[in-house]
């Protein structure tokens, strides 16, 4: 059974890098460095691993966080397996500020060796450009637009080997209790369906309280109050409302095999009006985690 958090590099011996979790301030960092990677170890390692992961002799792997943000479960990858190649790539560049962030939080004074970054640009090829195993991805496809998901996915397709693995996971979906991303701003569940835009957007940007450690991104602080609603408000109106019917089928239609999902329903009791309007399924799947591969 995996731990809920990495042991530390200088306990195990998993690396030269030193490194302490266990006094991790940042909300964000921890469910990143622990909590995402764990989910990725426990679906994606054991069914791409040439030899035994736990024992370190994975020599050679290579994987691909395709949307990488910030790097922290990139790193925590990395750290605890440094014989397999880990590669982060996304549009943004806040994987710059890793080193900083991982100093601060789990006392780390340099990133390891077997862990690399690239800015990409949207709509980059990247098949032919990585040579890779398998490719994970963390919260990112609902961000993505949904007319670009099948190239996307038609590109990572040809990235893989025969037999290469892609993994998936988002959470929340759109049209689950707070698919919206604005809980720490909208408490009501399905807040976006049952308010329209403008009402939407006049209860963010007049919300007066405290927003949770745990509603605070990466970008949190270096905003005023006012333009980090701004912000989070743009990012739901670019959320592509796709399904976990839709994501699959997605992934079928580009030639890869659905090895394993899980779907996690919530129990909300959820108002007549919109049972009306969606299916009761699409209203209560709130995350979807997915685990495909290439035909050999």
């Amino acid at each position: 059974m995996l731990k809920d958090k990495p042991e530390p590099a200088q306990k195990s011996g998993m690396s030269a890098a030193s490194w302490d979790a266990s006094n991790i301030q940042a909300p964000w960092f921890e469910a990143h460095f622990n909590h995402a990677a764990n989910v990725i170890k426990d679906w994606l390692l054991p069914v791409i691993s040439r030899k035994d992961f736990r024992d370190q002799s994975a020599s050679g792997i290579r994987i691909l966080d395709f949307g990488c943000g910030g790097g922290i479960t990139t790193l925590s990858l990395a750290l605890q397996f440094p014989e397999i190649r880990l590669i982060g790539v996304d549009v943004a560049r806040t994987h710059d500020s890793l080193a900083e962030n991982a100093k601060n939080e789990i006392r780390l004074n340099e990133l390891p060796e077997n862990l690399e970054f690239h800015h990409i640009h949207a709509g980059s090829v990247l098949s032919g450009r990585y040579t890779v195993d398998a490719v994970y991805s963390w919260s990112v496809f609902e961000h993505i637009d949904k007319a670009l998901i099948p190239g996307i996915l038609q590109d990572l397709f040809s990235l893989l080997p025969p037999g290469g693995h892609v993994f998936l996971q988002i959470e929340p979906l759109f049209y689950s209790p707070f698919g919206h991303h604005l809980r720490q701003y909208l408490t009501e569940p399905w807040a976006h369906l049952l308010l329209d835009e403008e009402e939407l957007s006049a209860r963010v940007m007049e919300f007066a309280g405290e927003v949770s450690l745990a509603g605070r991104g990466r970008i949190f602080t270096d905003m005023s109050p006012m333009e980090y609603k701004a912000f989070r408000l743009r990012e739901y109106a670019k959320l592509n409302r796709c399904t976990a019917d839709e994501i699959v089928r997605f992934h079928e239609d580009q030639g890869f095999e659905i090895i394993r999902q899980r779907r996690n329903q919530m129990q909300t009791e959820i108002p007549p009006s919109l049972l009306e309007q969606y299916p009761e399924e699409q209203l209560r799947t709130n995350g979807l985690i997915l685990l495909a591969r290439k035909p050999d």
